[in-house]
C-alpha cells in the first residue's frame, strides 16, 4: 500500500489516464478521489459511473448525453457525464464490462478529446481526466477478444494494483477503528472499541468482499454490541459474516483461522467463542481474571461463559466439598484440550 500511495502522489499533478486494478471493495474509487482531490483539478467536478450497471444503450446516453427526440423516451435534452466532468475527473468503474461497440466510442473520446451526444449533429470538445478501474485482467480479456487492445493502451498509461484485504491483514485493525469512528461521528456517539477476541476474528477472516464487507460486518456488530466494547460474537452475528461462513468448504473448526466452517450458524458462533475463551485462558496461564481483562469483559461474565461451554469444572471448596455455581473459579489447570480447576 505504501508503494501504491507513493505512485498516487506522483500522478496527482499530471493529467495522465490511470487504470486501477483490484477486487470489488478494495477501494478503487477512494484512490480515484484521492488522485482528483489532491491534484490541480480538485475544484472541478469528480464524476463516477459503474459501467457494468447499465445496458449499452443507456450507458451511451449516460456518458455522452442525448438530444431531445433522439430515441423513444428522450423527451428532453440531457447532458452526459463527460460534459458534467468537463475540467475535472471521470471515474469509470468496471470498464472491463463495456461492450465492444461502447469501447469504440470511449476510445474515440479519449483520442480526440471530444464526444458526440446521441442524436447530435456536431461533436463537443471536452477536457476530462479519466481514471478507470476493473476487477478483470484486461490483458487476458484482450487475448480472449473481449477487450480492444488499442483502448487498453489508452487506459494503461499509469497502472495501480490494489491488494485485497486478506493480503494486508496488518491494516485491518486500523481500517476497522477508522470505520467505527466514522460511523460514531455521524451519529454523534462515542466509537466502541474491539475486544481482543473480536480483533483476532477480524484479522483471520478471509474478507472476500474486502473493505465493503468489513464495513457491513462492523456496522451490524456496532448495533448488536449495545455498549462500548464489540465482542467476537457481535461480529459473527452479522448477515455478511454468516453468509461467508456458511459457504466455506470443509468442516469443523479451522485451526488456521479459528472459525467454524460448517454446521448450524449457532454452532459456528459457539465453536468460535469457545476457542477464543480457551486461547485466552492459555495465554493467561489459566488465570481467569487475566483472561477476562484481555477479552474486555469482567470476571462474572467470563465465569458465565466458561460455565456455559463447560470449560473446566467448578472449583473444590477448601473443605473438600464442591463450590456452589455462584462461586467464581480463580486459576484453571490447562493441559491440552482438557481443562480442570486446581
Amino acid at each position: 500500500m505504501h508503494d501504491v500511495l507513493r505512485l498516487v502522489d506522483r500522478v496527482t499533478d499530471t493529467d495522465s489516464t490511470v487504470l486501477v486494478y483490484g477486487e470489488s471493495g478494495t477501494g478503487k474509487e477512494l484512490i480515484a478521489r484521492a488522485i482528483h482531490y489532491n491534484g490541480p483539478r480538485a475544484r472541478a467536478p469528480f464524476v463516477s459511473l459503474n459501467c457494468g450497471a447499465l445496458p449499452e444503450t443507456l450507458l451511451e446516453a449516460t456518458l455522452f448525453g442525448h438530444r431531445k427526440g433522439a430515441f423513444t423516451g428522450a423527451t428532453e435534452t440531457r447532458t452526459g457525464l463527460f460534459e458534467e466532468a468537463n475540467g475535472g475527473t471521470l471515474f469509470l468503474d468496471e470498464v472491463g464490462d463495456m461492450s465492444p461497440s461502447m469501447q469504440v466510442r470511449l476510445l474515440r473520446a479519449l483520442q480526440e478529446g471530444e464526444i458526440r451526444p446521441v442524436g447530435a449533429d456536431r461533436p463537443i470538445q471536452v477536457n476530462v481526466r479519466i481514471v478507470a478501474a476493473t476487477h478483470r485482467d484486461l490483458r487476458d480479456e484482450v487475448a480472449k477478444g473481449n477487450f480492444r487492445q488499442d483502448l487498453l493502451y489508452r487506459l494503461e498509461v499509469i497502472v495501480l494494483s490494489l491488494p485485497p484485504l486478506r493480503e494486508r491483514r496488518e491494516d485491518i485493525p486500523l481500517i476497522a477503528e477508522h470505520l467505527l469512528r466514522e460511523a460514531a461521528e455521524r451519529e454523534g456517539k462515542r466509537a466502541p472499541t474491539l475486544a481482543r477476541g473480536a480483533l483476532e476474528l477480524l484479522v483471520t477472516h478471509e474478507w472476500r468482499g474486502n473493505v465493503r464487507e468489513l464495513s457491513s460486518v462492523l456496522e451490524t456488530a456496532r448495533i448488536l454490541s449495545g455498549g462500548e466494547v464489540i465482542q467476537a460474537t457481535d461480529l459473527a452475528a452479522s448477515p455478511a459474516f454468516r453468509m461467508v461462513a456458511a459457504s466455506s468448504a470443509g468442516g469443523g473448526l479451522d485451526g488456521s483461522r479459528g472459525v467454524a466452517t460448517s454446521g448450524d450458524f449457532r454452532e459456528q458462533v459457539q465453536a468460535f467463542e469457545r476457542k477464543v475463551l480457551s486461547d485466552a485462558l492459555d495465554r493467561a496461564a489459566g488465570n481467569m481474571s487475566g483472561a477476562a481483562r484481555e477479552l474486555g469483559m469482567d470476571r462474572a461474565q467470563m465465569f458465565r461463559l466458561l460455565k456455559r461451554y463447560e470449560i473446566g469444572k467448578s472449583p473444590a471448596t477448601k473443605g473438600g466439598g464442591r463450590a456452589s455455581h455462584d462461586e467464581e473459579p480463580r486459576t484453571w489447570q490447562l493441559s491440552g484440550s482438557a481443562r480442570r480447576e486446581t
